[in-house]
């Protein structure tokens, strides 16, 4: 027991963004702690940056942007990451709202200074890629094992009772396993005993991410590049949410589905001129935006069926992030 922290062996399921976080705070507890991520190319997040267009293709398998309030870079800074994200991040000065048909803006709610002022902590924005890089790094600093390209056999693994095998052929035990392998996690089928179980909300959500230096050629655009802020659009049963990132422009659009669609997972693409006609009566601003944007998906808004607990009774077995409890984008 003399050096129970160092000698407990915590592995984790799944290497995004809940998965690193939880490494690195472990970790800087004293524990040791192994990472299984069945990608083989996570470490092409590390170059993103230095690459435009990968970045906007890559948006589609990874996620856009992401908005951090101060609660969350709290943790951040505890983590000794948040002068990494300032880096990377842009610091919105408020929230914009505005007509769906008009560029008038209805209210604006102050970010910054008010967040700053109040909290003591920015609100930001910023890549999905940047922050799970930087969290990335951040673990492999720390002293995390990171096992990249590793898949679990499901059906010869025992989760419950701390061994983990892989298709290698090799096995890992531990004294706890988290599992934060995400919304179609096998840790939670494992500790509920059924597969996910989901239901359609009746919306669609489309992903839009454009080239912030083409947007700096248009006068209707080049606003939203020079002075930051977060813009959401209400209209009847839509809903647009736009800002900026480093280098890119995300916007996000909300609608009912227009025909009948059978429920699916994920992102999939999604004709451009199906998009142009829903928001063709849109501010202006909008169809410039979508006549910038070269690569468009869609994906379905699932609401899951919540689950009794997120622990195994033994102890042995936890779910953290989207593989305890899937969030819709607007919780």
């Amino acid at each position: 027991m003399t050096n129970f922290k160092g000698n407990f062996h915590i592995a984790i399921v799944g290497a995004g963004l809940a998965g690193l976080a939880t490494a690195i705070l472990l970790r800087r507890a004293g524990y040791k702690v192994t990472v299984l991520e069945q990608d083989a190319e996570l470490r092409e997040v590390r170059d993103l940056r230095s690459h435009q267009r990968l970045l906007l293709m890559k948006s589609i398998q990874i996620g856009a942007g992401i908005q951090l309030p101060a609660n969350a870079n709290k943790v951040l800074a505890e983590m000794g990451i948040l002068d990494k994200i300032l880096e990377q991040a842009v610091r919105p000065q408020a929230i914009k709202l505005y007509s769906y048909q008009s560029d008038a803006v209805l209210s604006t709610l102050n970010l910054d200074p008010y967040v700053q002022n109040t909290y003591g902590i920015p609100h930001l924005v910023m890549h999905r890629a940047d922050l799970r890089r930087l969290l990335f790094d951040e673990a492999e600093a720390q002293g995390v094992c990171i096992r990249l390209g590793t898949k679990i056999t499901p059906e010869h693994t025992e989760l419950v009772t701390g061994v983990i095998r892989l298709a290698s052929g090799k096995q890992i035990t531990a004294d706890l396993i988290i599992g934060a392998d995400g919304a179609s996690s096998m840790c939670r089928r494992v500790l509920v005993g059924e597969p996910r179980l989901s239901k359609a909300t009746g919306r669609i959500g489309n992903r839009i991410v454009i080239d912030s230096d083409v947007m700096l050629q248009d006068e209707r655009l080049k606003d939203f590049v020079l002075t930051p802020n977060i813009h959401v659009w209400l209209g009847p049963e839509c809903l647009a949410v736009c800002y900026l990132l480093k280098g890119a422009f995300n916007v996000v659009l909300t609608h009912p589905p227009n025909n009948y669609e059978d429920m699916f997972l994920g992102p999939r693409p999604v004709d451009s001129a199906e998009v142009r006609s829903l928001f063709s009566t849109w501010d202006p601003r909008i169809r410039a935006l979508l006549d910038k944007a070269h690569v468009f998906q869609k994906w379905m808004f699932l609401e899951p069926q919540e689950i009794r607990t997120w622990v195994h009774p033994n102890g042995k077995l936890a779910l953290i992030g989207d593989a305890a409890h899937e969030a819709l984008p607007y919780l």
